[in-house]
């Protein structure tokens, strides 16, 4: 069991939550499409849904078969889980962004009580008993948070549960259930929530992804490792829990509620009602296929409530359990992921990529901005392959398609997009730009490809650069080229006096991962990653200067300029910031928003930021972002740790973080569900400074299943799971 230094703890609380506030000096005027990613929990009471999908959403469900959104909430942190105590409070797990109370008196208008940031633990699932919260995080094992005072959250113990997932309240005891070998099922007396001891570890060889307790049992829907998958119940009458039935359903079940002798049990894509009346013989009485993926479940008269990728909420009528059916799934958008924004005079063309593990649809889509606080779809021109990013120039729009090259598409009536041509380029299209008769394209691994354009309906190949790491993003300053070249390759500068023969100047690395450069004067501004802002002085383009950075809570994808010596980034699941570069060697965080959706891409106008959020298409006001006075200082871990990978499932890549309070030698590595290794070399075998490292993990020449991170350092081991979906 951890000790807690419980005043100073209180005093780090404090201070962050009095930062943790939604949004500061930006604010968002319209929105398309409400910000659902793919939903990882569902809770029913009254005549309302809450949905745990990025952000808080609320569906009015008085009329079943036609629900309908009616509010969210977002803030910092990614939703996990819900409870719900009463119809009036909605306790969350919101990931890294801690535990956030909302008041839901009024589900129209919910409203942040209380937030408890944990300082970089990420909590993924919640329950409630009493005055208190029991949350889990795969790290740092289970969190106990005095909630007797909503609007002030406070840790008053923890357990160390290694990789803790799921947890369930009932009576004094709490139940939580690990993730990794040894699969275990703990039972933690919590009789004194401020001494919680745990009184027994029943070894189980199955892997939880949900937890009921009902009655004098406990209900898990199980994944598949050593075992089948299925629902597993456990007897918890006594001190010592004892299974006592097995329902398979051979693959992994994911979620599950239970309410009148019935399970309502979830695959990826089937929902089993079960009947438990007598949990040593439990059987079947119905099931159903459902296309969209189902991550939980939740059930009142007769209706079954589902939610998952990619988002929205399913309704199942189960008037009769040996047939449900579906018959409505409201909200989501199967219209891709949101990458890269462009706009043209009264209209944002949105270059929207594919999640396939969530059934997404990649394309292009248009939407009508005359009125910001009302965006319009007008058209989607669907695709096979990712659009990453889009650039408009005259009538034509320039799209780049990810393996498929460069598409033009005929523009001139927006309402009705025509394919012209395309042009088959090396590499991975990823970032357009347009200059003069030639379309300048990122392509990865493909280095910088240059296309004439002078004929839109037959673009032809003029010239290349080959680059030494991954070419990400461009901008033209002519004479010159600059570009977000990734790890290896950092800044790199290009001249296109010759368009049609691009020459290298100079390069230079950045801290992270170069994703994007934007240019104003005599300074490129890098979206460098998990370092956030980088400046350098580029007045002299052969011999760049790093002078000034601003680390960011998330991952910075994308730079725009503001006016007025302003910059906005797009920092992934950390929204939008603003910063002032009146001084460039000493960026000010002027404001900030976190988006509902997954901030990918951004295109300035204005003073507005057109941002294509992943989940959706968002456009904010940035007049307020006024600089402030910035602390630099970097608060350090206080222990060893490996972080759950974000995100995951995955598929291709996902990031494997871990903290060091010190400077240690350390070794990562990813096995297979076999112990052969897969990622040698993940992170090299070196001594690294103190603080959080974040490691980029690519799976693309690996096959879909599970896989072990590893975490060496000295006597210290920590491993997490990994699961690549493709």
């Amino acid at each position: 069991m951890k000790t807690i230094s419980l005043i100073a703890f209180s005093v780090l609380l404090s201070s962050v939550n009095a930062l943790a506030q939604s949004s500061w000096n930006m604010e968002k005027i319209g929105q398309l499409y409400s910000g659902w990613q793919s939903a990882h929990d569902i809770a029913i009471t009254g005549d309302y849904a809450y949905a745990a999908s990025g952000e808080f959403q609320v569906v009015d469900i008085s009329d079943p078969e036609n629900p309908s959104e009616v509010s969210y909430l977002a803030g910092w942190g990614l939703t996990k889980d819900i409870e719900l105590i009463g119809d009036s409070i909605a306790c969350i797990a919101a990931y890294y962004g801690g535990l956030w109370i909302v008041d839901i008196t009024d589900p129209e208008n919910p409203s942040m009580l209380g937030q408890c940031d944990t300082m970089g633990v990420n909590f993924y699932d919640v329950a409630v008993s009493g005055s208190y919260a029991y949350v889990t995080s795969h790290n740092d094992g289970l969190w106990i948070i005095d909630i007797s005072d909503l609007s002030s959250p406070v840790i008053v113990d923890s357990v160390d549960v290694p990789s803790a997932k799921q947890v369930e309240a009932a009576g004094d005891y709490v139940y939580v259930a690990t993730t990794i070998p040894p699969w275990e099922l703990w039972v933690i007396d919590v009789s004194n929530p401020l001494n919680a001891a745990v009184t027994y570890r029943l070894g189980t060889g199955w892997g939880a992804e949900e937890l009921v307790v009902s009655g004098d049992f406990l209900y898990a829907a199980t994944s598949m490792f050593l075992l089948e998958g299925g629902l597993r119940v456990v007897d918890i009458s006594n001190i010592i829990p004892v299974e006592v039935g097995f329902f398979s359903t051979l693959n992994t079940s994911k979620t599950v509620h239970v309410c009148d002798s019935i399970a309502y049990l979830c695959q990826s894509h089937t929902l089993h009602t079960v009947s438990v009346a007598d949990p040593a013989n439990m059987y079947q009485i119905g099931e159903t296929e459902i296309e969209p993926v189902i991550n939980a479940v939740d059930a009142t008269n007769i209706y079954c409530y589902l939610v998952g990728g990619p988002g929205g909420v399913g309704v199942v009528d189960i008037s009769n359990l040996s047939n449900p059916d579906l018959i409505d799934w409201f909200g989501g958008s199967n219209t891709g992921w949101a990458c890269g924004v462009d706009i043209s005079q009264n209209y944002a063309y949105i270059a929207n990529g594919i999640r396939e593990w969530v059934n997404e649809a990649a394309g292009v889509l248009i939407v009508n901005i005359t009125h910001p606080s009302n965006p319009d779809s007008v058209a989607n021109y669907p695709l096979t392959q990712s659009a990453y990013d889009v650039a408009i120039e005259q009538d034509y729009a320039y799209v780049a398609n990810a393996d498929s090259g460069l598409l033009v598409l005929s523009v001139s009536d927006p309402t009705n997009p025509e394919g012209i041509s395309v042009c088959s380029l090396p590499g991975c299209a990823v970032d357009v730009e347009i200059y003069g008769d030639y379309a300048f394209v990122a392509a990865q691994d493909g280095g910088l490809q240059v296309v004439s354009i002078a004929d839109p309906a037959s673009p032809l190949t003029a010239g290349f650069l080959s680059t030494t790491g991954f070419t990400e993003g461009i901008a033209v300053h002519y004479p010159y080229i600059y570009i977000a070249d990734g790890y290896y390759g950092g800044l790199y500068i290009a001249d296109i006096t010759d368009p049609a023969a691009p020459l290298y100047v100079s390069s230079v690395l950045t801290s992270e991962y170069a994703m994007d450069v934007a240019i104003d004067g005599n300074y490129a501004y890098v979206a460098d990653g998990f370092a956030g802002l980088t400046v350098f002085d580029v007045a002299n383009p052969a011999a760049p200067i790093e002078i000034g950075w601003h680390e960011t809570p998330g991952y910075a994808t994308s730079v725009g300029l503001l006016a007025d010596n302003h910059v906005c980034l797009a920092d992934n699941w950390a929204g939008l910031r603003i910063f002032d570069v009146t001084d460039p060697t000493e960026p000010e965080l002027s404001g900030y928003y976190y988006t509902s959706g997954t901030a990918e891409g951004i295109l300035i106008s204005d003073s507005l930021a057109y941002v294509a959020e992943g989940s959706c298409f968002a456009i904010y006001s940035c007049f307020d972002a006024t600089p402030v006075e910035q602390d630099r200082t970097i608060d350090l871990p206080l222990a060893y740790s490996l972080m759950y990978p974000y995100p995951n499932p995955f598929n291709p890549t996902t990031v494997i973080s871990f903290s060091l309070p010190v400077a240690s030698l350390v070794n990562l590595d990813v096995f297979d569900i076999g112990g052969k290794r897969v990622g040698v070399g993940l992170a090299p075998t070196r001594q690294y400074p103190p603080g959080t490292h974040n490691i980029l993990f690519d799976g693309t020449g690996l096959a879909s299943g599970i896989y072990f991170v590893r975490l060496e350092i000295g006597d210290f081991t920590q491993t997490q799971k990994l699961v690549l979906m493709k």
